[in-house]
Formats: structure tokens, sequence, C-alpha cells
């Protein structure tokens, strides 16, 4: 039996698992795998983490048996882990922001509590304010719900 001590953590990036089966399979295939001590998926994140014994088996191997099941897999460094989902949380919160101003001027615009903020003229025109809450607020609403769910 292999020392505790000796086990070796390894992250992978998947893609193309759609459903929870998808990432319960590829826990049944790869947990048993010699040398895999511990799997976990986490299919929103499209990634994987394992423990497992160098001796027996490499990540190498891990991937090309997730890749067998029609997934694609690679490992990650430490620093891709942490930047990636940092870098995809701060572009989708700057964009959301700067879509949600123009439907939030024209929901607010009219208190007297933003009379003193000012605003271009632009957009204290009616046209604009309506122009935004016609089109913005379905065309906001769409991709949301009928987006493919891949992360």
């Amino acid at each position: 039996m292999n020392n505790e001590s000796t086990l070796q953590q390894v992250h992978l990036h998947i893609e193309g698992m759609t459903c929870a089966a998808c990432s319960a399979r590829i826990e049944k295939a790869v947990g048993k795998m010699d040398g895999v001590r511990q799997i976990s998926v986490n299919l929103t994140m499209g990634r994987a983490a394992l423990l497992i014994h160098p001796g027996d088996t490499t990540s190498e191997h891990i991937v090309q048996r997730i890749e067998q099941l029609g997934y694609t897999a690679k490992p990650l460094d430490q620093g891709e882990k942490k930047q990636s989902g940092i870098t995809a949380l701060g572009v989708k919160l700057a964009l959301s922001a700067l879509l949600t101003v123009p439907l939030l001027w024209a929901m607010v615009r009219h208190y007297e509590f933003t009379s003193g903020i000012w605003i271009p003229e632009l957009f204290c025109s009616r046209g604009f304010s309506g122009y935004w809450r016609r089109r913005y607020s379905l065309s906001s609403a769409l991709p949301s719900i009928f987006r493919p769910i891949k992360r």
C-alpha cells in the first residue's frame, strides 16, 4: 500500500460535459483507474480535482481516459487555475454593469434624488430611454434564458 504522503494533487480542465450524468460518468470511470485515490468533478466550473499515486498513474493517463469517454481534458497549473475564473468573472461583471446603466437610468431618471446628477442630454431624451427600454429589456432576457450551458 502506498504511503499517504506520496499522493499528488492534480487539477484538470474538462470540456464537453453538459449534465450531471456526464460528470458522474467521468468520476466513475476515472475513479476505477489504478492509482486514483479520490476524484471530484465540478460540472459548472468544468474542472476535476484528483488525488493520485504518482507511481501507479500519471495525469497524462487520466487525460487519455477522459478523452476516451468523449470529453476533452487538459491539466491546469496553479496560476491558470486561479486566473481563469477571476478573469471570466471580471469581464462578465463589467459587461453586466455597462449594459445595466441605460436600463437603470430609464427607471430612475424621473425621481427627485437624481436631479443633481449631471447626465448628457442624449441620455435624458424620451427617445433614448424608450429605445433602450424596448430593446434592452427583451434582448437582455433572451440570451440568459436560451443560451446553451457551456463554461
